[in-house]
C-alpha cells in the first residue's frame, strides 16, 4: 500500500525536525521490519546482522544484555 502526503508551503513552514531519533520509535520500527514477511531490500545487511546476533537466544524470559 502506497501512502501519498501532500504538503502546502504553510505545512512546510510549520514543520520541525527532532534534534535526535526517538528511541521508542526506533525500536517499534525495527521490530516492524524484523517481523515483516517481505522487508525492503535495503534492510538486508542489517537484518542478517541482527538475525545472526539473535540466533539461538531465548527471548521469552527476562531480558539480558546482548
Amino acid at each position: 500500500m502506497r501512502l501519498r502526503i501532500h504538503f502546502t508551503a504553510d505545512d512546510v513552514a510549520r514543520t520541525t525536525v527532532a534534534a535526535r531519533p526517538d528511541d521508542r520509535w526506533e525500536l517499534v520500527n525495527s521490530l516492524h521490519i524484523l517481523q515483516s514477511p517481505r522487508p525492503p531490500a535495503q534492510y538486508g545487511p542489517w537484518l542478517r546482522h541482527v538475525r545472526n546476533r539473535c540466533a539461538g537466544r531465548d527471548f521469552t524470559g527476562p531480558s539480558s544484555a546482548m
